[in-house]
């Protein structure tokens, strides 16, 4: 597994503040997010595998109307509702044209 440092994780830390609560936190693990799309990639962390689930389900649900299909729309938005964030992902990115992805990894902060 690669080592990531904490000021390169979801982007540029932005304060002094920020820089030394990240390095309050060593060791701890992180879900790192990358959603690539047909507009580039996005790149956040989640503190849980649950949060990283769950906030990938928020994209397929926030974009589910470029699917430009009635029956994946409302599959994408049953699985959200039923709570199931992993499939709600994993289906609208099978469904889309665009070849999307969601990748989630674990990594540890380092300071």
């Amino acid at each position: 597994m690669a080592k990531t440092t904490a000021t390169i994780i979801g982007g540029t830390l932005r304060s002094d503040h920020e820089k030394r609560n990240a390095a309050r936190v060593e060791g701890t693990e992180v879900y790192v997010v990358t959603y690539d799309h047909k507009h580039g990639s996005d790149v956040w962390v989640c503190a849980t595998e649950a949060g990283a689930s769950k906030s990938c389900a928020e994209v397929a649900l926030e974009w589910v109307c470029d699917l430009d299909n009635e029956k994946a729309e409302k599959k994408v938005k049953a699985l959200y509702k039923k709570g199931d964030y992993k499939k709600c992902a994993l289906f609208y990115a099978e469904a889309t044209t665009y070849n999307e992805t969601f990748l989630v990894e674990l990594r540890k902060v380092l300071p």
